[in-house]
Parts: structure tokens; C-alpha cells; sequence
């Protein structure tokens, strides 16, 4: 459902319920049961609603349990706190999700001393973490580890460790087993390191070794939380161990979980603890793409691995080899290619000549020219074919939205020259990509990869190029308009072509993404609005009549205006040419237009001509025709 000035589903949902109850309300007695003498207070009030009041009446009580607190704590101790204990016996969801956001504001309310909830309201809080109903114990665990900001460890140490160690016992349900999993996380977040090792380190290595694969994936979740609490000095040879004897289960869900909290952790480790997991790592990025099975595991594998790979780059890219590095963007290469069959097939397996033939056919401009095949081939090396090709139409897609996620990253962990290549082949690759994702987020990608290839930006020109031109999609060109002046100075400034053919062609894409925002875009403002914005950089990159001929080709009122500021920064262009040419750019049947909105825009743009030079270069016809178009 959209959002009405602000007010999204919630606020209707509970508008309907409402009414609803309102609906259900039809005696006097039952009115009667809802309305409080006015004379009570506060506190009498609460006492009574919660001894004959209806469920939407407990719920406010217990939303207001912290003013209440504020301003009469000890009444509140002794009547309505035991009160709202009674009630939650129920196994009301609504009542419980009230109940947990409260006390974790009284938890962390400055007002409220911190013994009010140490004293009184950790135990209601110790008793539903382990609640029979799954349901209701997972709702106080959520807000727990926000409960425990200012519970002193004495208290912890007394309530919630014992409860934990008991839940996590073998013999109790799997249930029970993950949620001692969260508290022990929640418990982490407070305790201090010594404490950890003492009286919960047993009981984690026990959780990660469970039966169960959700307890040994949830154990593994919280393992980054723990080894921040102990510190880099126990956490190599204390979790780290963990964490590699998990990532080699036969469980994917307990793989993954142990290769995240590894991921979490990579700053608290030194450069030993690091090569023990490199091989592992090199291990699982090349079974992921080169087992030719079609078990789930590997489904699930690839996918984790592509979302993942430019973490798992960066984590260990001082440890790798020359070759394998090689193999790492090799490895990036093909999980770009995945579900790309008849891309592999054309042009006798040169994948870069396919993808710029693809290009060229999606743009508007049938024209685009191909880069020469030593800036983005391999000297001519054919591409072995993908071994996994079992996976998912949905997977595949999945894999290489992932991999255009990460092109930024893999040009900046690979700088050296001899990779940019291979790199340069992959934006080819997903440039052409058929997903519309994968091209957007190539496109705001563009300006990274240009301020990292530094001298060899100006290969990008025939991305910029191809993503300007694609006059169908509207949010790849908008994907790339919040840093295109960025983009465009880094491929102008290194402009290896005498004769500027590659700024040429990206005027012309200028162009292009002008008409089509006019034509086409008419309501995509804006995008237009941030689009001419950028193009403030003009004067930069190319020459004044560049600059002219694009004014001169654009009938838009609003583009012209943005226009003439470029315009007035260049040599040579004094106000008598700058007027001719917007004279000759704006139509004259913009003055006598059948709406009023046309000629509106007309004298606007006489009026911003006039504020931006000086009065003395306008004739007086000008003036005089100025004038004229106001009397329409």
C-alpha cells in the first residue's frame, strides 16, 4: 500500500481495527464496561482498567507503564506491575509485543533509575525467554540484548546465565536451544571478556556443535558479536576455530552463517589467522563454480559466494598469489557469464566482441562504435566454457545482479594493469547484461571504476556511451546521473583520440538523453532537473560550439536556461552570440502557444537571459517583444 502524507499501513491498519471494535460495542453495558470515573487518578485508573478493563484498554495501560513509573514508582511496584505480570499469563501476541517495547524503553530510560528494571522487570522478562509458546518467546527475545543496556553483570550473572545454560541443554527442544542461542548473543553484547570465557565460552562451543543444523547457524550468527567482546587477543584462537571447523559442515545454511561472522571478524584477526582460512576460502569460491552437481547445496553456494565475493577479496587479497589472484578474477569472470549461453557462443567464444555487438544493439543510436579488442580482450584468449551450468533461470540472474554489485570493488582490490583487462571484459559483459538491475547498477557504479582506472578511464567510454543511449530505459540512464559529471571529466581527461571521436560520440549521447527526456520523459522532471545539473562540467570537456549545438538541438525552455551558465564560463562567448543561439533554440510558436504555460516559459526566458547578462547587449526590439509576449 502507498503512503498517504506519511501514513503508511500501520496507521490504516489500526484505523480499521478500530473501527471494527467500535463496531462490535452495541450495549449499554458493554459501554459501561469502558468508560472510568474521571475523579480517579492516575494509578486508580490503571488499577481498575487492569481488574475489568477489555485487551485494547491493558495495552494502553502497559504503553504508558513508563510515565506511570516516572511519576509514582513505588504505587506502580506494588499494584500495576504485578498486575501486568498476571496478565501477560496469556499468550496474547499484541499484549507481549507491547509488553517487550515498553520494558526496553524503561530499560534505557534515562528518567527511570536502572534498578526499577533490574529489581522488577528482568524477572517477568527471564520468565516469558522461555515461554512454552515459540511464538511469545520469540517476541521478548527480539528486544532483549536492548533490555540489558544498563542491567549491572551481578544481576546477568544471577538471572540470565543460569536460564540460558538451562535452555541450551541437549535434551531440550531445538526451540528452546535457539533461543538460548539469542540470549547468549544479547548477554555477549554487555558482558565483560573475562566473564565470557569463564561462564559462557562451554556453553557456545556446545551450541556450535549441536545436532541441529538451525542451532549450529544461529549459534554462528552471534559469533562476530562475541569475539568484539572478547577482543583480538582471544578471538584467533578461540572463535576463529569455530568458525573454520563450521565452514567446512555439510549444511549450506551453517556455511554461510560461518563465512559472514568470518567476514565480521576479518579486523580483529593478524595475518596468521588469515592464511589458515585463505585455502579454505579458495576452496569454497572454486567448488561453488567449477562442481558440475546439482545438489542445493551448490545452488545456495554460488549464490552466497557471488553476494560475497568482493568481501572475500578484500579480506585476503595481501596473502594472495599472482596466480591466484588470477584465479579469483577468473572466477569473477565466469559468475558474470552465468545463464549467458548464446553470448558464450557468438563470435567464436570472443566474449567482449559479442557483448559490444550487444551493446550497439541496445542502444538507440544503431551507430555505437566497438572498442579496439586489445583494450578489452585478452590478446584474442578464448574463454573456456562454464562447468555449472544446472543452476535456476533465477539463480543465474541472482548471481550476476551480484556480480555487477561488486564490479566497482573488484577494479579497486585488482589495480594492477595486468587485470583491468579481464575486469574491463566483465563491465563489458554486464553492461549487455538482458536484466535491467544489472544494468542500472553498472551504470551507478560508472564513476568508481573511472576514478580508480585513472588513465585508463577512457575505456569506459562506450559504457557511458551505451547507458545514455538506451533511450527505453528510464532508470538505468537515472542509475548514472548523481556522479555523471564526475564520469564524464574522468573519460574526457584522458582522451587518448586526436581526433576526439570519443567525446564526440558522448555530445551525441548528451543529446540523445536530452530529446528523450523531452519526447519521452516529459514527466520525469526530476531526473531532467538533476541530469542538466550535472552537465554544468561542459566547459571542461568540450568546445564552446559542442556546447552551442547542444543548446541549439534542445527545445526545452527549462534546459536552455540550466544551459547558459556552462556557456557563460567559456572563451568567446560573449552575450550578442549566446543570445542568437538561444533565440534560435527556443521556437517562436512558444510565444503564441495555445496554453498559457508555453508562453509563460517564453518570458521566463527572457527575463533569466536579461538577469544573467547585463541590459545594455539587448536591443530594444527585444525589450519591446519582451513586452509584447506579456499581453498575451
Amino acid at each position: 500500500m502507498m503512503e498517504f502524507g506519511g501514513l503508511g499501513e500501520d496507521f490504516f491498519e489500526e484505523q480499521k481495527s478500530e473501527k471494527n471494535y467500535r463496531k462490535k460495542v452495541k450495549t449499554q453495558e458493554e459501554l459501561d464496561k469502558l468508560t472510568v470515573d474521571e475523579n480517579l487518578n492516575e494509578i486508580e485508573k490503571a488499577i481498575y482498567i487492569l481488574n475489568s478493563g477489555q485487551q485494547l484498554q491493558y495495552v494502553s495501560v502497559v504503553r504508558n507503564l513508563p510515565i506511570l513509573l516516572q511519576y509514582w514508582p513505588d504505587r506502580c511496584y506494588q499494584t500495576i506491575v504485578p498486575k501486568i505480570k498476571q496478565l501477560l499469563n496469556r499468550n496474547d501476541e499484541d499484549l507481549h509485543t507491547t509488553a517487550s517495547e515498553t520494558f526496553s524503553l524503561i530499560a534505557n530510560d534515562p528518567n527511570i533509575p536502572h534498578t526499577a528494571f533490574s529489581t522488577h522487570l528482568i524477572k517477568i522478562v527471564v520468565i516469558h525467554l522461555k515461554n512454552k509458546d515459540q511464538t511469545v518467546a520469540r517476541i521478548w527475545s527480539a528486544s532483549f540484548a536492548e533490555m540489558l543496556t544498563r542491567v549491572p553483570d551481578d544481576v546477568i550473572r544471577d538471572l540470565v546465565v543460569p536460564v540460558a545454560s538451562v535452555m541450551g541443554q541437549l535434551s531440550n527442544p531445538t526451540s528452546s536451544r535457539l533461543q538460548c542461542c539469542k540470549i547468549i548473543g544479547a548477554i555477549c553484547r554487555k558482558y565483560a571478556a573475562v566473564s565470557i570465557k569463564k561462564e559462557l565460552l562451554p556453553k557456545i562451543k556446545l551450541l556450535c556443535q549441536d545436532v541441529d543444523q538451525d542451532v549450529r547457524a544461529c549459534m554462528c550468527s552471534h559469533l562476530h558479536t562475541i569475539a568484539k567482546a572478547m577482543g583480538p587477543a582471544d578471538t584467533g584462537h578461540l572463535i576463529l576455530e569455530e568458525i573454520y571447523e563450521l565452514a567446512t559442515d555439510e549444511e549450506h545454511q551453517v556455511v554461510e552463517a560461518a563465512w559472514d561472522a568470518f567476514l565480521a571478524i576479518t579486523p580483529l584477526l593478524d595475518k596468521e589467522n588469515l592464511k589458515m582460512m585463505k585455502p579454505l576460502l579458495m576452496d569454497y569460491c572454486k567448488q561453488a563454480m567449477y562442481l558440475e552437481d546439482t545438489q542445493t547445496m551448490l545452488d545456495s553456494s554460488l549464490l552466497d559466494v557471488s553476494c560475497k565475493f568482493g568481501k572475500f577479496c578484500a579480506s585476503v587479497i595481501d596473502l594472495l598469489t599472482p596466480d591466484e589472484r588470477t584465479t579469483m578474477v577468473d572466477i569473477y569472470h565466469r559468475t558474470c557469464l552465468l545463464g549467458r549461453q548464446k553470448l558464450m557462443k557468438k563470435n567464436n567464444g570472443n566474449v567482449a566482441l559479442a557483448a559490444q555487438e550487444k551493446l550497439a544493439d541496445m542502444c538507440s543510436d544503431k551507430s555505437a562504435k566497438i572498442l579496439p579488442a586489445s583494450v578489452t580482450t585478452l590478446a584474442g584468449k578464448r574463454i573456456p566454457p562454464i562447468l555449472n551450468q544446472t543452476l535456476k533461470k533465477d539463480d543465474s540472474l541472482e548471481c550476476r545482479r551480484y556480480s555487477a554489485f561488486n564490479l566497482p570493488a573488484m577494479f579497486d582490490i585488482f589495480r594492477e594493469n595486468k587485470y583491468s583487462p579481464k575486469l574491463l571484459e566483465c563491465s563489458l559483459i554486464l553492461a549487455s547484461d538482458d536484466d535491467v538491475i544489472v544494468r542500472k547498477r553498472v551504470a551507478a557504479g560508472l564513476h568508481e571504476i573511472a576514478r580508480i582506472l585513472g588513465p585508463q578511464a577512457y575505456s569506459l567510454r562506450i559504457h557511458l556511451d551505451s547507458i545514455l543511449r538506451q533511450s527505453e530505459s528510464h532508470p538505468i540512464v537515472r542509475g548514472c546521473l548523481d556522479h555523471l559529471s564526475e564520469t564524464l571529466i574522468q573519460i574526457a581527461q584522458y582522451d587518448n583520440d586526436s581526433k576526439g571521436t570519443g567525446v564526440n560520440d558522448i555530445v551525441i549521447s548528451l543529446l540523445t538523453v536530452l530529446t528523450t527526456f523531452e519526447t519521452k520523459w516529459e514527466l520525469m522532471w526530476r531526473s531532467l532537473e538533476k541530469f542538466i545539473l550535472q552537465l554544468r562540467v561542459l566547459p571542461e570537456i568540450i568546445t564552446s560550439e559542442q556546447i552551442y549545438t547542444l543548446l541549439a538541438r534542445s527545445s526545452g525552455c527549462r534546459t536552455n536556461n540550466l544551459l547558459l551558465v556552462p556557456l557563460q564560463q567559456k572563451d568567446g562567448a560573449t552575450p550578442r552570440n549566446l543570445g542568437c543561439y538561444c533565440s534560435g533554440s527556443v521556437s517562436l510558436q512558444k510565444l503564441s502557444g495555445p496554453f498559457i504555460v508555453s508562453r509563460f516559459l517564453r518570458v521566463h526566458y527572457r527575463y533569466f537571459l536579461q538577469a544573467l547578462f547585463q541590459a545594455k547587449h539587448f536591443r530594444p526590439r527585444d525589450v519591446a517583444r519582451r513586452r509584447q509576449s506579456c499581453k498575451h
